[in-house]
């Protein structure tokens, strides 16, 4: 295996104003270069903040295998919960397999890590990237359709995400007209510090570029549907400790459809 450091386009300094105006340049990028990164969307202090949260309030005993979203027919009924996935599935070949902690935290539930403005900014690049209202899918479900904000944990000693394209999660968009996939990837920890071997990658000309080389916690990677993209093992050599909050951390606001029937607008 061969794992390089080649920086994508960077975008720094976009705010509110200029959005936009950018979002064109913005999806040029991704659709020609597969990843773009944005720096200064979100700040540091506010990750950080959450950081801190999510790791002081840390507890094992939180963990779940039940995944609630899947249990639902209204998206509203999702609560705040911390699921622990460890596996590999598929019909035949292997579809999918990870070592991973998921955080969720819709935005009608309470926001217990203070990430709710940092999951608005992040859904307001999203549809400004798909060129839809700045408020779709902000709040609330919209018809069949809703944010799932979350964040994601890779333990320390192990977490990984075997390479994979968000193919299922790409039909979302599909399906109520939008144009193309776009994933909104928020990094939250800094390689060197909070863990240091491992982390997250797309592949490029047949190399994994392992980003978080040159990330910092507030940077938003953003990529479409055709990328080949996973988290290589996080520091292997240390020890497994599934009590820990250490590891490498990031956040998504991506676009889901209930699983169970058609959703309750009552």
């Amino acid at each position: 295996m061969t794992s390089i450091s080649l920086s994508p386009t960077t975008f720094d300094g976009v705010d509110l104003p200029d959005l936009q105006q950018q979002s064109a340049s913005i999806r040029d990028c991704i659709q020609e270069e597969d990843v773009a990164l944005l720096r200064g969307w979100i700040s540091r202090a506010a990750v950080d903040g959450a950081m801190d949260r999510l790791r002081s309030g840390f507890s094992l005993e939180n963990d779940t295998k039940l995944d609630h979203k899947s249990r639902v027919t209204d998206p509203r009924d999702i609560p705040n919960y911390q699921r622990l996935m460890l596996g590999e599935f598929g019909a035949t070949e292997t579809e999918r397999s990870f070592f991973v902690r998921m955080f969720y935290n819709p935005l009608w539930n309470g926001d217990q890590w203070g990430l709710h403005d940092t999951f608005r900014r992040m859904i307001r690049l999203r549809n400004a990237l798909y060129d839809v209202a700045p408020d779709h899918c902000l709040e609330a479900p919209q018809n069949s359709t809703y944010t799932l904000s979350r964040v994601h944990q890779y333990p320390r000693g192990g977490g990984f995400l075997a390479a994979h394209r968000d193919t299922v999660a790409a039909g979302v968009p599909e399906s109520t007209g939008l144009n193309g996939y776009i994933q909104v990837l928020l990094v939250m920890s800094e390689k060197g510090r909070d863990f240091h071997t491992g982390g997250g990658y797309y592949v490029k000309h047949g190399e994994r570029i392992l980003y978080e080389e040159f990330t910092q916690p507030g940077d938003v990677l953003v990529y479409n549907g055709q990328t080949l993209h996973g988290v290589e093992t996080v520091d292997p050599q240390e020890e497994t400790n599934l009590a820990s909050a250490h590891g490498r951390y990031s956040a998504t606001v991506t676009l889901y459809q209930p699983r169970r029937g058609v959703m309750k607008m009552g």
